[in-house]
C-alpha cells in the first residue's frame, strides 16, 4: 500500500500549509553482524497511513549531504579467522564430563628401570571401546606432570570432545627424559639431559607403546595415533614423528626447540605421508625465537604439507601451548 505522509510547514504570517508526499528510507544494515543491528519495520496496518513530520522531514534533501562517518571494520588476521580458540576453551564447564587422570608405571628396557606417565581417559571410558591415542610431550625442564600441572589438557580435551570437535581418545603424557635413575640431569641444557630426550624414541617405541597396547583398548595403526608437544617436546615430536611415519599419522609441535635435524623433515622415499602436521609459535617468543618458522620453511622447501601459524604477542609459555594443543586436537582423526 502506498503511504501518504502529511508534512505541515509554517511559512511566516501567511500560515500556508503545504502537503507533500514522501517515502521513508531504510538505514543500511551494519556490515558487522555481531554488533546490535537496527532494523526498520514497515507498518502493515492499512488504517494507519499518516506519520508525524519528525519521521520524514529532510530525508530526501539531506541524505546526500550527510557524510558517512562509519569507520570500516578492521580486516581480520589469518589467526583470527582460522586459529583463535573459542571462548573459554580451557575452562571447565558444568555440562561437560572430563574423564579421569590415571598415573601409571611401566618397566623400560631402554633405561633398565620403572618409568612413570600420566593418562587422561575420556569421559565415559569403556574397556569395550577402542580408542585413538595421542602422546603429549613436555618441555626440557618438565616431567610427566608438567602438562597436568600447568597446561589444562584435561579441560581442553573434554571441551573438544563434548563439542564434537574430536572423537574420544586417550592422551598419554610420559616423562620423555629417558635415562637411568643415577644419571645427573640437573643441568637441563647439558648433554646428559639433551641425550635423555633424544633417547626417548627408543623408550616410546620399545616400552611405553607396547605397555599401552597391552593394558588399554587402543588402536595401534597410524590412522589413530598422534604425537605432539611443547618446546623440547615439540622438537622431539617432529623428530620422532618423521622417523616413525609408519606409526604416527599426526604430528604437532608448539614452539619447537632448536637442535632438530632438519634433514628429517622430508618425505622423499617414504612410503608414508602424514595425515596432518602442524607447527605454531608466538611471534614474541623470547626463547626459541624464529626457530619454529625455520622448520616451517624447510618443510615448504621439501614439499611437506603442513599447517603453520603464529599467535600474535605470544611468548614461550602455556598461553601459546594451550592454543597449539587446541588447534592440533581439533584437526586430527578426521582423515580416516
Amino acid at each position: 500500500m502506498r503511504k501518504y505522509v502529511t508534512i505541515l510547514l509554517s511559512l511566516g504570517l501567511c500560515g500556508s500549509i503545504l502537503i507533500g508526499c514522501g517515502s521513508a528510507k531504510k538505514d543500511n544494515a551494519p556490515t558487522d553482524t555481531t554488533d546490535t543491528e537496527q532494523t526498520v519495520t514497515e507498518d502493515t496496518d492499512s488504517t494507519n497511513e499518516d506519520t508525524t513530520a519528525s519521521d520524514t522531514t529532510g530525508t530526501e534533501d539531506t541524505a546526500s549531504d550527510t557524510p558517512d562517518t562509519t569507520e570500516p571494520e578492521p580486516e581480520k588476521s589469518e589467526y583470527d579467522l582460522y586459529y583463535r580458540p573459542s571462548y573459554k576453551f580451557k575452562q571447565k564447564r558444568k555440562d561437560v564430563g572430563y574423564g579421569e587422570i590415571v598415573g601409571i608405571e611401566y618397566y623400560s628396557t631402554t633405561t633398565q628401570c620403572d618409568r612413570k606417565a600420566n593418562i587422561i581417559l575420556p569421559d565415559g571410558y569403556s574397556e569395550d571401546t577402542t580408542y585413538p591415542v595421542v602422546y603429549l610431550l613436555h618441555g626440557i625442564g618438565g616431567s610427566e606432570n608438567e602438562w597436568i600441572r600447568e597446561g589444562k589438557p584435561q579441560e581442553i580435551i573434554g571441551n573438544l570432545i563434548a563439542d564434537g570437535e574430536v572423537v574420544p581418545f586417550i592422551a598419554v603424557i610420559p616423562n620423555i627424559r629417558a635415562t637411568a635413575p643415577e644419571t645427573d640431569t640437573s643441568d637441563i641444557y647439558g648433554a646428559n639431559n639433551v641425550n635423555a630426550f633424544d633417547n626417548f624414541i627408543n623408550d616410546l617405541r620399545d616400552d611405553l607403546m607396547p605397555y599401552m597396547a597391552e593394558h588399554y583398548n587402543i588402536y595401534t595403526d597410524r590412522e589413530h595415533t598422534a604425537i605432539c608437544g611443547l618446546s623440547m617436546g615439540g622438537m622431539e615430536s617432529l623428530s620422532i614423528g618423521f622417523q616413525m611415519l609408519d606409526t604416527f599419522g599426526y604430528i604437532g609441535a608448539f614452539s619447537p626447540a632448536p637442535s632438530l635435524n632438519t634433514a628429517l623433515l622430508n618425505l622423499s622415499g617414504s612410503d608414508y605421508i602424514p595425515y596432518f602436521v602442524m607447527i605454531c609459535n608466538g611471534d614474541a617468543d623470547e626463547v626459541v625465537h624464529n626457530i619454529p618458522k625455520d622448520y616451517h620453511n624447510v618443510m615448504v622447501m621439501n614439499g611437506v604439507e603442513h599447517v603453520w601459524y603464529e599467535i600474535p604477542g605470544g611468548k614461550h609459555n602455556f598461553g601459546v601451548w594451550n592454543d597449539g594443543l587446541y588447534n592440533f586436537l581439533k584437526r586430527i582423526f578426521k582423515y580416516v
